[in-house]
């Protein structure tokens, strides 16, 4: 054991951090806070899982998100980089099959026309649709070893399987970045420079996500509730 960063286990820690993240929030998706704050508060002070289902799902079950990115790393891995058609229909199949635990609208809409044989380039749900579906599976694409250009337009492609909204897929460029980041080099010091970095990666696609990652520095230092009320 060395101190030396190693790239394999960093992509290996992404998936599984990405799934522990996933299992432990999926059975409040979407519930009010004063909910999650209860649940995270039984969870982190107790040594026995939470009493909490979500439909048949007991505590420990990972959902969409994590399926689709690891959907995308085995294209990537299996077709040697980026092949649209391959992860599409590994999309579509989730679907068709379903396995597919949770969804959200847009990438289901998505999903359903890849089935109905709508090719993938014109499948994704478009404008006003932006969730955070594109952007929740977009880490395996900072796996390349590719140049940041190449990586941002695969990270985009990616995103546009399901997702047409620039908002969306701005959102899936920044989490490949950051973990591309995080592989190649460790931990980060975040400073502002560095979130200067991603939002000039952004800016074209999203100026109001490249504004908020600019400020980043300034809200890691406040309360959260003030940020919270900035951003409403």
């Amino acid at each position: 054991m060395t101190n030396a960063h190693d790239r394999h286990d960093g992509r290996a820690g992404s998936l599984v951090a990405q799934a522990l993240g996933d299992a432990l929030g999926f059975l409040v998706e979407g519930h009010a806070p004063e909910v999650c704050e209860a649940y995270a508060s039984e969870v982190f002070s107790s040594d026995d899982p939470p009493a909490y289902r979500r439909g048949p799902f007991d505590f420990g079950q990972y959902s969409d998100d994590t399926q689709l990115a690891r959907e995308l790393a085995l294209s990537l891995a299996t077709a040697g980089g980026f092949v649209p058609e391959d992860f599409s229909a590994r999309v579509a199949a989730l679907f068709a099959d379903e396995t597919i635990v949770g969804r959200g609208q847009a990438t289901e809409e998505a999903a359903r026309r890849l089935i109905a044989g709508i090719p993938w380039d014109r499948a994704g749900t478009p404008s006003p649709s932006a969730g955070n579906g594109a952007a929740m599976r977009a880490g395996p694409v900072g796996f390349l070893r590719v140049s940041q250009d190449q990586m941002i337009g695969i990270a985009d492609d990616s995103a546009r399987v399901t997702h047409l909204d620039m908002r969306a897929r701005a959102a899936a460029v920044l989490v490949t970045l950051v973990v591309a980041d995080g592989i190649g080099h460790g931990p980060t010091s975040g400073s502002p420079a560095w979130f200067g970095a991603l939002a000039c990666a952004v800016d074209a696609q999203d100026p109001g996500l490249a504004s908020g990652i600019r400020k980043m520095p300034e809200w890691l230092g406040c309360d959260p509730a003030t940020v919270a009320d900035e951003i409403t």
